[in-house]
Formats: structure tokens, C-alpha cells, sequence
């Protein structure tokens, strides 16, 4: 049987347009199923005050989840998310000829944040996930040194931020309640050129399309270099691509601390307004 699915998004403000998945609904012509995030410290970092409001839908959507039809459970979620003022928004319904239990299984795990863990890699192999922890690791201690009592408050790991045309995933962002710096994870020690090429696509697609969301907001990919010919080759096109993006394209540990240093400067009260023009001026 075919069913229809949805992604339940919450945006602490609206304006801002940054939104976190929380939920996936799905549904046929007999009933809706729903799986909600089962950890709330992620949420609760980027909801902040407004977390309740998210809680709040959980449990009014819960309760009446039994209540609703196939027909009808589009109309009654945007009924209820009008109730909250647009904090919680509703993805455009897309269809699956999936039936509704498997198609929620394989949503939550894509989706909500609490779904299983793939399998690990061997850790001495640098592939993307690396690059990536390496990135956050840098804005936290970046900001450790800075603002020591506001690490869990501005770093974000794999959070989402809105381009011009969706929402796109950075694996570290620096954010005060307005984000201010992202950063993506590379690698280029291994794998083929193919797969290379196509991770420097995907990172150039999310850099583009934010890019054009706004103008002046740091962007930067921290990159493990290359071991091949292959993967030199493929450097290369990532240094002209993102360069042309506007987007720093970092290859060493030294220059990733000066880059996260920079970002969180100028979100310190007690830099000076010249220091945060001439960093600005290198972005």
C-alpha cells in the first residue's frame, strides 16, 4: 500500500528561517504513524527558550494521533501548527510506495538525530566523518579559550542552515541565536576519484546555496589532504571551486585553529570594532 510522508521542522524563530527536524509523520489511507526525537539536548541547545513549544506539539500531536485518518492528517497537523504561530513547520507531503511501517523506519533513522549509529570505520583510516570531528573540535576550543562558559551555547555540530533554496547540514556552525560561521569536514585520503569528486560536489551544492543566502556569513571546508594522484587532482578542482564560492578551503590543523579563532573574535564582547572589520574583510 502507498503512503505519504512528512518531515515536523521547529524554528525557534521563524524570521531566522534555521530550523532542526524533530519528527517524521506518515500515513496512509488507514492511519498515521509518528516517531519524534527521543533526546532533547540537541533541541534544546538550538530551541533555547523556546523549547517548550516543540514539547508542547509533541504531546497535543501524540494524543491525537489516533484520531486521525489517512484523509485527514495533513489538514490536522497544519491546523495544529498554525496553533504554535509557525515555530513547528511542516514539510511538503511526498509520496512512497513504501508501506507506512517500513517507510517510518527508514525516515527516522535519515531524519531524527537519535537514529541507529552506522557502523564505525577503522579509525585509521581519515575519511569524511574525521575531517569533520576535527573541524568541531576546533571551533570548541576556539571557543573554550574565548568564552569558556559558552561552548555548548554557540558550537553546534551537524546543524542545519537555510539556503536559498533548502537546508543544508554544516558539521560544525558557530551560532549565537544568529549563525555566524559553518564549517564542513573533508576528506581526500581515500576512496576513488569518483566518490572524491562527488563529496566536493555535495559540499559545493550546500556552499553555493547558502552562499547566495547570505553574502557575508563565513564559510569554510576543512579538507584531510590527499594521498593519491587521484585525490590531488581532485584537490585541485575543490581549491578553484570553492574559492570561486567565496568559501575557505583549509588543509592544515594550524590554519583551521587561526580560521575558528577568527570566526569566534568577533563574537567577543571586548574585541575591538577595528579587529572585527579587518577579519570581516578577510571573509
Amino acid at each position: 500500500m502507498s503512503s505519504k510522508f512528512a518531515v515536523v521542522q521547529f524554528s525557534p524563530d521563524p524570521l531566522a528561517e534555521e530550523k532542526m527536524n524533530i519528527g517524521v509523520v506518515v500515513w496512509d489511507e488507514e492511519r498515521a504513524r509518528v516517531r519524534f526525537v527521543e533526546r532533547w539536548n540537541r533541541l534544546k541547545r538550538f530551541a533555547g527558550p523556546q523549547l517548550g513549544l516543540a514539547k508542547d506539539f509533541v504531546d497535543v500531536f501524540e494524543k491525537d494521533l489516533d484520531r486521525l485518518s489517512g484523509k485527514s492528517v495533513g489538514e490536522e497537523i497544519e491546523k495544529m501548527v498554525g496553533d504554535l504561530n509557525h515555530s513547528v513547520q511542516l514539510t511538503p507531503a511526498r509520496g512512497s510506495l513504501e508501506s507506512a511501517d517500513d517507510l517510518i523506519e527508514r525516515l527516522a533513522v535519515r531524519y531524527l538525530p537519535q537514529g541507529p549509529q552506522r557502523r564505525k570505520r577503522r579509525r585509521n583510516r581519515p575519511n569524511r566523518r574525521s575531517a569533520a570531528a576535527t573541524a568541531q573540535r576546533a571551533l570548541r576550543e576556539a571557543v573554550e579559550k574565548q568564552l569558556p562558559d559558552r561552548v555548548d551555547e554557540l558550537v553546534h555540530a551537524r546543524q542545519a542552515i537555510a539556503g536559498q533554496l533548502q537546508h543544508h547540514e554544516f558539521d560544525a556552525v558557530l551560532a549565537n541565536g544568529k549563525t555566524r560561521a559553518a564549517i564542513n569536514g573533508l576528506s581526500l585520503a581515500v576512496g576513488n576519484r569518483q566518490s572524491m569528486q562527488r563529496d566536493v560536489d555535495v559540499i559545493a551544492w550546500a556552499l553555493d546555496d547558502v552562499r547566495k543566502k547570505f553574502p557575508r556569513l563565513p564559510l569554510a571546508v576543512y579538507v584531510i589532504k590527499p594521498a593519491t594522484a587521484d585525490g590531488r587532482a581532485v584537490f585541485e578542482t575543490a581549491q578553484q571551486t570553492y574559492a570561486g564560492l567565496n568559501a575557505q578551503l583549509i588543509d592544515s590543523v594550524t590554519d583551521l585553529k587561526t580560521w575558528s579563532r577568527d570566526q569566534v573574535a568577533l563574537i567577543v564582547p571586548n574585541t575591538s570594532e577595528a579587529k572585527k572589520r579587518e577579519l570581516l574583510e578577510q571573509v
